[in-house]
């Protein structure tokens, strides 16, 4: 429950408290701490897929500006090459 990935989404954290509040109430203690330990390990499986999703995107974008890219589908060709600047260098 005291996760930094819950915490760091109040609407999130706030529905985590308030279930586990209401099963302490009706004396589900057990199920309490199921459910505080299941949003915790859902925050961190968010925050890990949210950190692996940016990279991925940084690393294809990165490889995209850096490379020229020509698909011809009728001659089955697809070819890669590194990108060149203005002076005819590789970037």
């Amino acid at each position: 429950m005291d996760t930094e990935e819950l915490l760091s989404n109040k609407d999130k954290t706030m529905d985590a408290m308030e279930k586990v509040y209401n099963y302490f109430i009706r004396g589900m203690i057990k199920q309490a701490l199921k459910d505080a330990q299941k949003a915790g390990r859902l925050a961190k499986i968010g925050y890990y897929l949210g950190r692996f999703t940016d990279w991925l995107g940084k690393t294809i974008g990165k490889f995209l500006k850096d490379h020229n890219i020509k698909i011809d589908i009728f001659k089955g060709l697809l070819e890669i090459s590194p990108a060149q600047d203005k002076t005819g260098q590789g970037v």
